[in-house]
């Protein structure tokens, strides 16, 4: 792939594959449209418990340290500008956000969009609100009172069931890998990630590890949105890369010029 600069990239791009229609989605679950809403809360009340992956696919290779400078690191992924003119950044947004509950230790699997600041650092956007907001961003209101840095992981590229259960408004105390397992009809490999303690769907193509600073925010968007809207500039979550795993089918994450 290459992008508007000429630069090329080792990994390609798939752009609506995941929810871009009723049908594709049904594709994903693996049943007909009529079937999905039935499917959905049979799993949710029949979870199946994850297991762990002896020898993870996203871990063959592993970028840490100095391998995360330019023009390695987030900067060898093929992130796109979702709205040419109007978004402020490249932005990761088919994500599927892991973080854990300081105090239950239970894991969230969430979608939130991240923008792109260096070849080590991204902004994430995490919904703020506190009586119903997303559980990545109430896990980030635990670690601020703590005065302690958050993991997090951003899985791109797993199992469709798995990622359309990071975006459900699920019991914030309900293990949804669980979830995902019952929708697939067995249990999900998961992997424990190499830098953070979280653990990830063994399977994934990629996997950006890193550190949540609760005590500090940086601007984040304008960003145009699915709805046809631009969502104005604020302030969000700085995370600050400590790895990046992938396939081994998928090459090291870097650019070159053209």
């Amino acid at each position: 792939m290459t992008d508007a600069k000429g630069r090329r990239y080792d990994i390609p791009v798939v752009v609506g594959a995941m929810a871009a229609s009723p049908e594709i989605y049904a594709i994903g679950m693996g049943r007909p449209v009529e079937a999905i809403g039935e499917a959905w809360m049979q799993a949710i009340a029949n979870p199946i418990a994850p297991i762990r992956a002896n020898a993870p696919r996203c871990q063959e290779v592993v970028l840490s340290g100095d391998e995360l400078k330019a023009p390695r690191g987030l900067m060898g992924l093929p992130v796109p500008v979702s709205t040419p003119g109007f978004d402020s950044a490249p932005y990761l947004t088919a994500t599927l956000c892991v973080t854990r509950d300081p105090d239950s230790g239970i894991q969230n699997m969430g979608t939130y969009r991240a923008a792109l600041k260096a070849s080590d650092r991204l902004v994430v956007r995490m919904v703020a609100r506190e009586a119903s907001g997303a559980g990545g961003y109430l896990h980030w209101l635990k670690y601020r009172e703590r005065r302690e840095p958050m993991p997090i992981a951003i899985v791109i590229g797993c199992a469709p069931v798995v990622m359309f259960t990071g975006p459900q408004k699920l019991a914030i105390d309900m293990d949804e890998l669980g979830v995902a397992g019952a929708l697939a009809g067995a249990p999900i490999e998961m992997a424990k990630a190499v830098t953070v303690d979280l653990d990830v769907p063994a399977s994934s193509e990629i996997v950006i590890e890193g550190l949540i600073d609760p005590e500090k925010l940086e601007p984040e968007a304008p960003f145009g949105e699915s709805n046809g809207y631009v969502a104005l500039e604020a302030y969000n979550m700085p995370m600050r890369v400590t790895a990046i795993t992938t396939n081994a089918r998928r090459c090291s994450p870097r650019s070159s010029a053209k």
